[in-house]
């Protein structure tokens, strides 16, 4: 229980971390250190880490049926939810 635990917080802190990088501005992280990612287009950034969120949410949603308080089965659904909005909202601009 514990490490199923300690599990499922640490993949709900990666997703948030990926979650925030794609949305800090690119000249928020310029430097030595992030020379392979600020090369990139800011569009093509967003959605790197976006789809890097996405494959976090995925074994989060798969947790979610085993969290004991409603709450949590909700924190362990959030990022799934989020991902498949952002896709039909990006789908809908491009069609």
């Amino acid at each position: 229980m514990i490490m199923r635990l300690s599990v499922f917080w640490v993949l709900v802190g990666l997703w948030a971390l990926f979650t925030a990088l794609s949305t800090i501005p690119p000249i928020a992280r310029t430097g030595y250190g992030w020379s392979s990612i600020v090369s990139l287009n800011p569009i093509a950034n967003f959605f790197l880490f976006q789809v890097a969120a996405s494959l976090v949410a995925i074994p989060l949603l798969l947790l979610a049926p085993g969290r004991p308080a409603h709450w949590e089965r909700w924190v362990a659904r959030s990022p799934a939810i989020l991902a498949c909005v952002q896709l039909v909202a990006f789908g809908g601009i491009t069609l």
